[in-house]
């Protein structure tokens, strides 16, 4: 009975914090295309040498060769300036290849520019591994 009791509590205290989680905005499962799976109809297209491959951690996957964005890459079809979305979360794997990751240099992995308040991420191997 004390278990339920404590089992109880802990979801009774975790269900008003899951209600303050807001909808994503997009997601990208990566399953053969670069359609959005949230329902918002956010797909993105792929430029380049974005290329659909099926070694995913789990499931799909891209993969991006060597032409520079955006001949290369998805290109998202969402203003994630910080003007637009001051507080925002996003979530990426990246497996760079063995070229890459053995070559000292900054990679971009997601960017945005809008002549403003510009984002970007990427893996930083100027100074030892990532």
């Amino acid at each position: 009975m004390h278990k339920l009791f404590s089992l109880f509590i802990l979801l009774t205290l975790a269900l008003p914090l899951s209600a303050q989680l807001p909808d994503p905005i997009a997601y990208y499962p990566l399953d053969g295309n670069p359609d959005d799976a949230s329902g918002n109809f956010n797909d993105a297209t792929d430029a380049g040498d974005a290329m659909s491959v099926d070694t995913g951690l789990v499931g799909g996957a891209y993969s991006f060769g060597t032409d520079a964005p955006p001949s290369g890459g998805l290109i998202l079809p969402i203003d994630v300036s910080a003007d637009s979305f001051p507080d925002l979360t996003i979530t990426m794997w990246v497996k760079p290849d063995t070229s890459i990751a053995n070559t000292p240099g900054l990679y971009k992995t997601f960017g945005h520019d809008d002549g403003g308040w510009d984002r970007g991420f990427g893996l930083d191997n100027r100074n030892g591994p990532y």
